[in-house]
């Protein structure tokens, strides 16, 4: 079965908890390579987690806000 946004990335703001948490993992379902940003990196953590768990994993970036990287 094709994933309909494979070759897509999906920016979700927010990702942490509530409806950022359930677009996320919904979008990694979809076939979408996702870049998540909130303020609670451990939560991010724990979505990132919860989608490899499911086999959903095409590719995850996790960025906490108030960081700055180079």
């Amino acid at each position: 079965m094709d994933k309909p946004l494979t070759g897509k990335t999906a920016i979700v703001t927010g990702a942490s908890s509530g409806i950022g948490y359930a677009t996320a993992i919904t979008l990694a379902r979809a076939g979408a390579a996702v870049v998540t940003n909130a303020r609670r990196k451990d939560r991010l953590e724990k979505l990132v987690g919860e989608i490899t768990a499911q086999g959903n994993i095409n590719e995850i970036m996790v960025r906490p806000t108030g960081q700055s990287f180079p």
